[in-house]
């Protein structure tokens, strides 16, 4: 599984790990990658952080609950990936 979350710096705590242990409890692993956003301001210029971390928290209740997931296997995924690239070949 992956996912994007953005958040702003000051929004690196614990709150926030625990979020992210709960979304993915039942991974073997995590890889991490973090990146900076040159544009925060319009990222975050339309929802409050109230909203924010309700809808993460919702995302994350929807996860555990098994709604609003689409699941597949890897064979899955490359048949369609490829069908996707076929696609936009030209």
């Amino acid at each position: 599984m992956q996912t994007v979350l953005r958040i702003k710096p000051s929004e690196l705590n614990s709150h926030f790990l625990q979020a992210l242990k709960s979304l993915f409890k039942d991974a073997a692993g995590l890889e991490i990658i973090v990146n900076t956003a040159t544009t925060a301001d319009t990222i975050f210029s339309s929802e409050s952080r109230s909203a924010y971390w309700k809808r993460i928290n919702k995302a994350i209740k929807d996860v555990e609950d098994g709604k609003n997931v689409i699941s597949f296997t890897a064979e899955e995924f490359e048949k369609y990936s490829d069908k996707l690239a076929s696609k936009h070949k030209g």
